[in-house]
């Protein structure tokens, strides 16, 4: 599209993008005029046809001219008017408002090839165009001006793609191709000032109808010599009737994609417009951050490679982000590895930080060991303090292994000591007029046996006395994990025979086996976590639990229901039946009876208190001259 000979090209007759800048007016308040006039780009006006808008070739403008008329006419007439070099054109409010019907029809009339299907497509916009217009360039001009797909400062995908991930995009065609490419161009060249950002902004006015405004992200209008303009909204905003929350010029109240009538009456329209706004890089970054993750992860990966500065940005911008993912995600583990390539131990540090579900990665192991331990490890393991019971014990299997230092080892596993946060919101209690907050570890997940195992695996390789202190911890239940954990370790160990430090911790988690044995043929519940001092009713509860007495049935009149119920449902399954039974005065009652203990339940208690006691051994296998023998 551009043209080697300066003669013949346009664009050598306009201002730089800087001086343009430069000598741009001061913007007016952009949330109420509207007025684009100054909007710091140059254009180009084109007789009979309109604000083209484009530092565009000479013979480019004419062939665009000649296909409007020809749509619009049927035959050609006028004549293109290129401007003076002492005269730069800027972008007019018309061009953005659709002022020229004729593009619209001119788009309709013509078959549009498909865009750059994504961001990682070596297809350019300038083959699009190419074809759109049906001239074959000088394949000279396109090789020399077409950017790269890493170098591209724009975000654009299929129709179709955009509506599978829901987003609020549309894919450029005709005359925004042509003005995408040359902003592309334009950026190309100060690559470190400026991005280009496609956006979509769809308005519903639920002002109007008294609903809360959704959560919406600023971006910033052009930058002038005067600095930033206004910001304006993006996403889905309330529109307040009475003023514009955006530039008039940006959003055309009478192309509406869509008029829906709600139930209550109302009608809602839909805005949705096009706006190309040049941001800064840094800002455009942000931007692509905020997409979902299946799209920001892959620019991410090629901007890597490209440009690390940019990288940077928007490894941070998704970062920034709670995502739906876990350590196992082949997304996370995209951007774990191109973060590991940046080499920011603060950017896995806070990848890491996104992860709302922790799981075993060897890979973030990996990145704890190419920086230094108090950069990276020593971090996520202060991070690890603040976690529930499963991930915690998950993200200290991936900062150390048997491998790691004993210090480091000792470290991590120490943080399990700690106590565990609670989950509950602080206040006062309505009945009892007391501060309560919920019991700890209510809607903790309880790590699986193999990962509780491999942590006790890490731990032995420290010291056993860690060991020890992980399975008396008040929220390792013994036979539901603690038992079975420990038998998985000591099989994962394979030893020949058993040191009696290890013997030791068999004998103490038999005993209290039996002693939990003889507590439910008792009727006494040892093993509830109760947060002792919530609050009274729970303080009732643990010593109704905790007792040997033969009343089986506990009232508490006025009882929280939905507090205790989380507290029966999640630590007393299966052990206690409770029921919610009306009082007179318009209050509730909790009844709660101890159930008596299952068979299968006991007998599968005497079956773990076997297996400790005869803890399996697995011989030595020794070879002599090819004969086998097995040592004990």
């Amino acid at each position: 599209m551009w043209s080697d000979t300066s003669g013949e090209d346009y664009t050598d007759e306009l201002y730089d993008v800087t001086s343009a800048l430069e000598n741009a007016e001061r913007p007016r308040d952009w949330c109420t005029s509207g007025d684009l006039e100054t909007f710091p780009l140059p254009g180009l006006v084109v007789d009979d046809v309109g604000d083209i808008g484009l530092p565009l070739g000479e013979e480019t403008a004419k062939l665009i001219a000649r296909k409007w008329r020809h749509v619009e006419y049927g035959s050609a007439r006028g004549s293109h008017n290129a401007g003076t070099r002492s005269e730069p054109k800027f972008l007019s409010s018309k061009f953005l408002t659709i002022a020229n019907p004729r593009w619209n029809e001119t788009v309709m009339a013509t078959k549009v090839p498909p865009c750059v299907d994504d961001v990682a497509s070596n297809r350019g916009l300038e083959d699009s165009i190419v074809e759109f217009f049906s001239v074959q360039y000088d394949k000279r001009c396109v090789q020399g001006s077409a950017p790269t797909t890493e170098e591209q400062h724009l975000v654009v995908m299929l129709q179709e793609k955009y509506d599978d991930h829901g987003l609020a995009f549309n894919l450029l065609t005709g005359r925004d191709q042509v003005l995408a490419h040359c902003l592309a161009q334009l950026c190309k060249k100060h690559s470190e000032r400026y991005g280009l950002y496609l956006a979509m902004v769809k308005h519903e006015s639920k002002e109007r109808l008294g609903e809360p405004v959704e959560t919406f992200t600023t971006i910033q209008t052009p930058w002038t010599k005067y600095g930033t303009g206004e910001t304006f909204f993006f996403s889905e905003v309330a529109v307040d009737p009475m003023s514009e929350v955006a530039p008039a010029a940006y959003f055309d109240s009478e192309a509406c994609d869509y008029t829906s009538r709600e139930a209550n009456g109302y009608d809602v329209r839909v805005f949705k417009r096009a706006a190309l706004i040049l941001v800064s890089a840094k800002r455009e970054m942000e931007l692509v951050g905020t997409l979902p993750i299946d799209l920001s992860a892959p620019r991410l990966k090629s901007l890597v490679v490209s440009d690390k500065t940019r990288a940077k940005s928007l490894a941070h911008a998704i970062c920034s982000r709670l995502h739906k993912w876990s350590s196992e995600s082949e997304l996370f583990l995209q951007c774990l590895d191109a973060m590991l390539t940046l080499k920011d131990a603060h950017l896995v540090t806070k990848l890491v930080k996104t992860l709302p579900t922790i799981t075993f990665q060897p890979e973030i192991l990996q990145a704890v060991g190419l920086f230094s331990w108090q950069l990276c490890g020593s971090e996520l393991l202060k991070y690890g303090a603040t976690l529930g019971f499963r991930n915690r014990v998950n993200l200290i299997c991936s900062v150390v292994n048997r491998a790691s230092p004993t210090d480091h080892i000792r470290q991590a596993v120490r943080t399990m000591l700690q106590p565990m946060a609670h989950s509950g919101k602080r206040g006062r209690d309505r009945f009892n007029q007391q501060t309560w907050r919920e019991p700890a570890f209510v809607n903790n997940a309880m790590p699986t046996v193999e990962e509780f195992a491999r942590l006790l695996g890490v731990a032995s390789r420290c010291d056993l006395g860690l060991v020890e202190e992980l399975l008396t911890l008040e929220n390792v239940r013994l036979a539901e994990l603690a038992v079975p954990a420990f038998l998985s370790y000591i099989k994962m160990l394979r030893l020949d025979s058993m040191p009696p430090a290890i013997k030791k911790i068999a004998s103490s988690l038999r005993h209290r086996l039996e002693s939990k044995i003889r507590n439910h043929n008792s009727y006494a519940i040892t093993d509830a976590n109760i947060d002792s001092g919530c609050c009274t009713d729970c303080d009732t509860l643990d010593e109704f639990l905790r007792s040997r007495r033969p009343e089986l049935r506990l009232v508490i009149a006025k009882a929280r229901r939905r507090h205790l119920h989380r507290v029966l449902q999640t630590e007393l399954p299966g052990q206690i039946h409770h029921e919610t039974v009306p009082s007179a005065d318009n209050t509730y009652e909790l009844v709660i009876s101890k159930l008596a203990p299952a068979t299968s339940q006991l007998s599968a208690l005497r079956s773990m208190t076997q297996e400790l006691s005869d803890l399996p051994t697995y011989p030595r296998i020794m070879s002599f001259c090819g004969v086998a023998i097995a040592t004990s």
